[in-house]
């Protein structure tokens, strides 16, 4: 079942590229600057390279950076061995899957630390939820830039990295038995599924924030 779930996941995030593709609706030579500015800036964030001019700002921009990075590793890992092969982690895969999570715990640790009060939910987020009603209902108030669904994928990951995390720890000592092994390699499997999902969609909300669109049919973009 969860080869199943996650096979979706990946399949149907593929579909949203084909589509994107297909469709034309983004300016993919632009899109190619963008992208290269992005890994340009992500380089140098990792690097610390503005690390004089602004500490704090720079080391929290580190620790997120590190986050992603040391993520990506671990999905690819746990996701690789699932999907294609259609057996559970062994060899390679689960030692360097096994070495890098407690590293991952530390980044995550500190971005939380270092992000938690910047991403922190204020009374402009509750007018924004208002603004999405009124949208709904026909108004277009200009307010497509606001912070409110990075917030909420933010502590949506952070929530359920404290089962996924946690379900790994405890699996580590013996007081649960066979059964509950099983159960906490199910919790982790399924909460690391729910993170993978959060990532697509945050990086979905990128790119319609970022990417910009070509004219279709005398509309603009943001029509």
């Amino acid at each position: 079942m969860y080869r199943i779930l996650l096979s979706l996941v990946i399949i149907i995030f593929i579909i949203r590229l084909i589509w994107i593709y297909r469709s034309e609706k983004w300016d993919f030579n632009r899109l190619k600057n963008i992208f290269i500015q992005e890994i340009s800036q992500f380089y140098k964030r990792l690097m610390m390279s503005e690390f004089k001019i602004d500490f704090y700002k720079n080391l929290r921009y580190f620790f997120i950076s590190i986050s992603v990075i040391l993520f990506i590793i671990l999905a690819l890992t746990g996701i690789i061995p699932v999907v294609f092969l259609g057996e559970q982690m062994s060899g390679l895969l689960l030692i360097i899957h096994v070495t890098i999570a407690p590293f991952f715990v530390v980044a995550l640790m500190l971005t939380a630390i270092f992000w938690a009060h910047f991403q922190q939910f204020d009374h402009s987020d509750f007018i924004y939820v208002k603004y999405l009603r009124i949208k709904k209902e026909g108004q277009n108030p200009d307010i497509n830039l606001h912070n409110f669904w990075p917030k909420v994928y933010f502590w949506l990951f952070l929530t359920f990295s404290v089962p996924a995390i946690l379900s790994m720890i405890f699996s580590m000592f013996p007081y649960f038995g066979t059964e509950g092994q099983i159960t906490m390699l199910n919790i982790h499997r399924y909460s690391t599924l729910v993170l993978l999902i959060i990532v697509l969609f945050y990086t979905n909300l990128k790119w319609q924030r970022s990417i910009p669109f070509r004219k279709a049919k005398g509309v603009e973009r943001g029509a």
